[in-house]
């Protein structure tokens, strides 16, 4: 386990919203809707996201543009921050009862512009029958100094590789970063495995 605690960060923090079924309508489902209550401002947005399938077959939540899995400023419809087109790509979702029937995912973005009492919206769309189930849990983070990386897929190999390289700008401090790694397994069906973790660096 590894945990992280922010002292005196206005933040907004929403209670577990699902699990709701994804549809395959355009827009998706609306799996957690959050509004801040915060002033306008600089935003971090972090949505952390349980998918469950309960069919008897393998789901996907497909990569293709726009991405189907998406952190929206607004509305279930409104402007897209973040995906897993621009993240993993597709997320492959094995047969219930096989291991790996569910996987988490985080949707991380930051939004400059938020207004006062911003809502974020996490939605959700199946590539195929409606047998995915999601929940969210959102956490919003105000005027903090923040930098990220998002890299997209990059194939692993057994050569040493650079998967990203992220130059903050801060001032020297100490600082704090999450880093969350998906691995996909091609050799075998929609396998996926993922975790997240936290760094202090004086």
């Amino acid at each position: 386990m590894k945990m992280v605690v922010f002292n005196n960060v206005p933040n907004s923090y929403g209670s577990v919203d699902g699990p709701v079924q994804l549809t395959t309508a355009a827009n998706g489902a609306v799996l957690a809707t959050h509004a801040t209550g915060l002033p306008g401002g600089d935003n971090v947005i972090l949505a952390v996201v349980e998918l469950d399938n309960t069919a008897a077959g393998t789901r996907t939540v497909n990569g293709g543009a726009p991405g189907n899995l998406r952190l929206r400023k607004g509305t279930g419809t409104g402007a897209t921050l973040v995906s897993n087109l621009t993240t993993v790509g597709t997320i492959g979702l094995e047969t219930s009862g096989n291991a790996n029937p569910g996987t988490g995912y985080l949707l991380i973005a930051r939004d400059t512009t938020g207004a006062a009492n911003q809502t974020y919206t996490v939605t959700g769309r199946a590539s195929n029958i409606n047998s995915i189930w999601g929940a969210v849990c959102m956490l919003v983070l105000q005027g903090l100094p923040f930098a990220n990386l998002t890299t997209g897929q990059v194939n692993i190999t057994n050569a040493v590789a650079t998967w990203g390289s992220l130059a903050t700008a801060f001032q020297r401090a100490t600082t704090s970063f999450f880093r969350r790694l998906n691995i996909i397994i091609t050799t075998l069906p929609l396998a996926m495995c993922s975790w997240t973790d936290w760094y202090m660096v004086q």
